[in-house]
């Protein structure tokens, strides 16, 4: 059986809540999830609520065709 290990120095958890703001910006999350890429955090542990935890799966999933995470 493989064994997961996770850099834990490398590691982001993310969460939010399940009701976007109205003022919800998906182009600054955006940009906050490339900083934290660009900082090193190549894993992502991301909760699977419909909201903003799904809105960060989809922005991830962009930013990987960009950066090599």
């Amino acid at each position: 059986m493989t064994e997961l290990f996770l850099n834990k120095a490398r590691t982001c958890a993310i969460t939010g809540h399940r009701t976007l703001e109205p003022n919800f910006s998906r182009y600054r999350l955006e940009s906050l999830l490339k900083k934290v890429v660009q900082a090193g955090f190549n894993t992502f542990l991301v909760g699977m609520a419909v909201g903003f935890d799904i809105e960060c799966l989809k922005i991830l999933n962009q930013i990987k065709k960009e950066y090599p995470i």
